[in-house]
């Protein structure tokens, strides 16, 4: 299946995205359909517009897509799946444990270990068939 071309035009812009540090996992599959996975994070000491310094410590947000935010600790792990109706985006964030506000021991979870997690339900996920267009349109 070829992919969509809203899906790549997406993809490359984050790949371009300056300020980031995008790992690109191995091509997948989510329900069937293709999928790509791309880890993101800030680059080290990256501000990006419109940084704001609270307490002296220079904060960093990187807009990414509809209502999608990361921040200077946040680090992303987002699988693109290519589906006829439209790109699916899923999304795993986390932020170290130093940077993680206080709470009961064992709540914060490395990226890798919450992916791990994680694996499990992604891989059963289950699409209707695609829409058919109607006739005529």
């Amino acid at each position: 299946m070829e992919q969509q071309e809203g899906l790549s035009e997406l993809i490359d812009w984050i790949l371009a995205y300056e300020g980031l540090n995008v790992i690109e996992g191995e091509p997948t599959t989510v329900g069937g359909y293709p999928a790509r996975v791309l880890d993101i994070a800030l680059a080290e000491g990256q501000l990006c517009p419109g940084d704001k310094v609270v307490d002296g410590v220079a904060h960093s947000v990187a807009m990414l897509w509809a209502g999608e935010r990361l921040g200077t600790h946040e680090r992303l792990h987002a699988v693109f799946i290519d589906h006829p109706d439209g790109p699916l985006i899923l999304t795993l964030t986390t932020v170290p444990a130093e940077f993680a506000p206080p709470g009961p021991p064992g709540q914060v979870l490395k990226l890798e270990d919450f992916i791990e997690l994680a694996r499990p339900v992604i891989e059963s996920i289950e699409f209707e068939p695609a829409s058919e267009p109607s006739p005529g349109a």
